[in-house]
């Protein structure tokens, strides 16, 4: 398995430092979404943002449930603190899913894992928290076919 590309390790990292930014207790994967649409150069941002008609408005409801969501810290961390390193914050089990799927599939294309990998992932996990947002902003079957080139 290749490791991650630098896009896809700054996400991660950036979705941890929105988490601490929100006071967030845990990480969902509106932090992740909302840590990719913040690189500007990203095209899985950029082919994000081309499919919403207000970009704003995409921006704003994940960071409002990002913010509502973030507290939502499960039992199991609570009950369990030294499972999660010091001073850093665990991945809800739907973040932590897209995440290990994002690898999976890049690894299977035997290709480096990117952020188009990250959204994919998104977009087959129909629970998750960033699929619904995505889903409620945009075509996400337009956004997935965009993505399918990449992938």
């Amino acid at each position: 398995m290749k490791p991650p590309s630098a896009k896809f390790q700054s996400v991660v990292k950036a979705s941890f430092n929105i988490a601490l930014e929100l006071q967030s207790g845990i990480i969902t994967s509106a932090h992740i979404l909302s840590a990719i649409l913040q690189s500007k150069e990203d095209e899985t941002a950029q082919a994000i943002l081309r499919l919403t008609t207000d970009s704003e408005t995409l921006k704003q409801s994940i960071r409002s449930e990002a913010l509502t969501h973030g507290k939502d810290v499960p039992d199991k961390y609570k009950k369990s603190p030294r499972k999660v390193p010091q001073g850093s914050l665990p991945m809800s089990d739907e973040a932590e899913t897209i995440i290990v799927s994002a690898m999976k599939v890049s690894a299977k294309a035997n290709v480096t894992a990117d952020t188009c990998h990250i959204v994919v992932s998104i977009l087959d996990n129909h629970e998750s928290l960033a699929y619904l947002i995505l889903k409620g902003q945009l075509d996400v079957q337009q956004l997935r076919s965009e993505l399918a080139v990449a992938v």
